[in-house]
Order: C-alpha cells, then sequence, then structure tokens
C-alpha cells in the first residue's frame, strides 16, 4: 500500500511541469498543422540587392547622402564637374570684363593706345567738339541734329539692305544647289552606274576637274565619262582573269544572273517564226500571195508545144 501510495501522489510542481509540456507539444502540433496555410513566398532580390557592398558608393547630393551604384555614382560626379567648369569659365569672363573696365578707367590714355587710338588727337577732336557746340545757334544744332539722324537712318537702311540681299543670295543658292543635286542625282541614276558614294565621288571629281580647266561640264556628261573609264577598267581586268578569278568577282548570285540573261537574249533573238512543220503559220506575214499568171506569148506557146512533142 505504502508503495502504491508513494508512486500515485503527485506534487504541485511535477503537475506544473507536466502541463507546460503537454501545451509546448499541443503548441508544436498546432503549428505543425497550420503552416501550411501561413507560408509566404520569399520576395525575389531586386538587381541592387544582387550588387555587393563593394559596388557601391556614398555621394552626397546637397544636403542629401546615400549609397548609390558606382556607375551611378560616376555619372553624378562627371555631371556636376561640367556645371562646375561651366561656372568657372563664366566667373573667369566676368572677372577679364572687371578688369578691363577698371583698367579702362584708371589708364584711359593706355587703353586708348591698346586700341589703336592717339589719345590726344581723341581729346582734341573732342574739345573742338564742344567749342564748336558751343559757337551754333539753335538753328545749326537742329541742323546738325538733322544730318545726324539722317546720317543714322541711311546706314540703318543700308544694312537693312546688305542684310536683305544677302538673305536673297542664300536662299538663291539653296534653290540652286538642290536643283543640281536633283539633276545630279537623276543624271547618276540614269547612267546606270551603281548606287555607290564612290561613283558620285567619281562624277564630282571630274566636273571639278574640268571646270578648273575652263569646261563647263553637266552632271549627265561627267556621269557618261565616269562609265565608259569605269567599264573600261573594269573590262581590262576581267581580260585577265580566268573562269575561276571571273566567278570569285562578280559572285555566283551574279554569275546566275548573268547567264539567265543570256539565255534569255539568245532564245528571243533565235525564236522561230513557223510552226513544227516547217510551213508558214496561217495568218502569218510570209504566207505568199495568189498573183495572176501572165499569158504565155506565141513564142512561149510553140515552145512548150515542141517540148511536149518530144
Amino acid at each position: 500500500m505504502e508503495n502504491v501510495e508513494s508512486t500515485s501522489s503527485v506534487t504541485p510542481e511535477t503537475s506544473a511541469d507536466s502541463a507546460d509540456t503537454q501545451g509546448t507539444e499541443e503548441n508544436e502540433t498546432q503549428g505543425q498543422a497550420t503552416a501550411p496555410k501561413t507560408k509566404e513566398a520569399k520576395p525575389k532580390a531586386s538587381k541592387s540587392e544582387e550588387l555587393t557592398e563593394e559596388e557601391y558608393e556614398e555621394i552626397a547630393l546637397g544636403q542629401v547622402k546615400g549609397k548609390v551604384p558606382k556607375t551611378v555614382a560616376k555619372a553624378i560626379k562627371d555631371y556636376e564637374r561640367g556645371i562646375q567648369n561651366k561656372f568657372r569659365e563664366v566667373a573667369d569672363v566676368k572677372k577679364q570684363a572687371q578688369e578691363f573696365q577698371k583698367f579702362a578707367k584708371e589708364n584711359p590714355r593706355e587703353f586708348m593706345k591698346q586700341l589703336g587710338i592717339d589719345p590726344y588727337e581723341f581729346a582734341e577732336a573732342t574739345l573742338a567738339e564742344k567749342i564748336e557746340m558751343m559757337e551754333m545757334t539753335p538753328e545749326q544744332k537742329e541742323l546738325r541734329e538733322l544730318k545726324s539722324w539722317k546720317e543714322q537712318q541711311e546706314k540703318a537702311e543700308k544694312e537693312a539692305r546688305e542684310a536683305a540681299e544677302k538673305k536673297k543670295q542664300e536662299e538663291e543658292y539653296e534653290t540652286e544647289s538642290k536643283k543640281f543635286n536633283e539633276t545630279f542625282v537623276k543624271a547618276w541614276e540614269s547612267s546606270g552606274l551603281p548606287p555607290h558614294r564612290y561613283f558620285g565621288q567619281l562624277m564630282a571629281a571630274t566636273m571639278l576637274s574640268s571646270q578648273k580647266r575652263g569646261e563647263d561640264l553637266q552632271p549627265d556628261q561627267a556621269a557618261l565619262k565616269v562609265k565608259e573609264a569605269f567599264l573600261s577598267t573594269v573590262g581590262e581586268i576581267v581580260s585577265q582573269l580566268d573562269p575561276e578569278g571571273i566567278r570569285s568577282l562578280i559572285g555566283d548570285k551574279k554569275l546566275k544572273e548573268l547567264r539567265d540573261a543570256e539565255v534569255r537574249r539568245v532564245t528571243e533573238k533565235t525564236a522561230p517564226t513557223a510552226n513544227s512543220s516547217g510551213r508558214p503559220e496561217q495568218g502569218s506575214a510570209t504566207k505568199p500571195r495568189n498573183t495572176p499568171k501572165k499569158p504565155m506569148s506565141e513564142k512561149e506557146f510553140r515552145q512548150w508545144i515542141e517540148s511536149h512533142k518530144q
């Protein structure tokens, strides 16, 4: 009985431990049962996450700092360097202008000498003009101002005419250039020369050479000269090649086209005009016409009689 009681007795501590163990086992069992329902797909790493730490570089844009790929960092630095160079150039030009203006104010004589102006002659002319203006009457001053205004107007009109004439010449040149280009291309295409820029350059060089000799060679004439020279040169080269060399020169594709063209030419040239029996076809131009027989003369009739008697 004592043994039974000792083995069946349970203390508060052992009951608590067993309860905790049971609860843990139940939780694990429930977790395993519900795991498939709560499983989430792991997000794929982006391209930037695949870069290593060494492939990043820390940069600062104003007050903002951060790490970016080295290629991006290099592009940003090059852009900033270009802007800084532009600002530096503008600052240098501004500084030079300020120094130039300061030098002109502090050393007017030296400044005029550098501009090629005699400071004494300039001062004398300025003083004489001032004295002349002081001695003039109001009418003379008005006339002088009117004359100056007229000169300015004439100068402005002259510049406007020159600008208009220059624009007209540019438009005419553009029109003639366009017309010449169209004529040049048309002559090139109609000549049968290959559409390779080499032949266009040859045509232009031929026209330029003739122009230097004082000749007025037109594009169609230049194309003809280039074609004749080209065919002559190519013919001389081909004549010195064996059949295999010719095949290598023109290629199998062009060789086949050449054979087909030659077959068509010979076929069309020797096409028969009669049917298979060798007789002219009905309705053809070779059908003989029925002409009336000429009556025999008396002499011919006697000869015909004598021949039949024999």
